[in-house]
């Protein structure tokens, strides 16, 4: 390897590195401002669970894939993505009362003091405040 692509190799790990730790300290700041105070815990060890599972995506993606081929791992994970869209929606369908299936509510985070957005009831419940 040439000095040059170490150097580039070294800025780019340092520049992602500091990346993964913004995010990482930003998504539990808003889990714990989420979460209500008897699941903080549970909610902060999903986050975790969740950050090691990304550490080892790579790695396991390519196991699939000299497993696999190429091909057949595109497409396992293509079914992989295709499940959980589809779960997340069945999951996350709106489930307020009203006559079309909305509800104003006032979000937490920044943002229109008032937004109509479908809901689901625990969705409502942990990530906003009814009017």
């Amino acid at each position: 390897m040439a000095a040059s692509d170490r150097v580039l190799a070294g800025g780019a790990a340092v520049l992602l590195g500091l990346a993964y730790g913004l995010c990482l300290v930003s998504g539990l700041r808003q889990a714990e401002h989420l979460a209500n105070p008897g699941e903080r815990g549970a909610v902060i060890a999903c986050c975790y669970a969740l950050a090691y599972l990304g550490f080892a995506a790579p790695y396991l993606v390519d196991g699939l894939g000299a497993l696999a081929g190429q091909t057949g791992a595109f497409v396992a994970l293509t079914a992989i993505i295709a499940g959980l869209a589809l779960w997340t929606a069945v999951r996350m369908r709106p489930a307020c009362a009203g006559p079309s299936g909305t509800a104003k509510v006032t979000h937490l985070s920044a943002g229109p003091a008032e937004t109509t957005i479908p809901c689901h009831d625990k969705v409502k419940r942990r990530f906003v405040r009814a009017n």
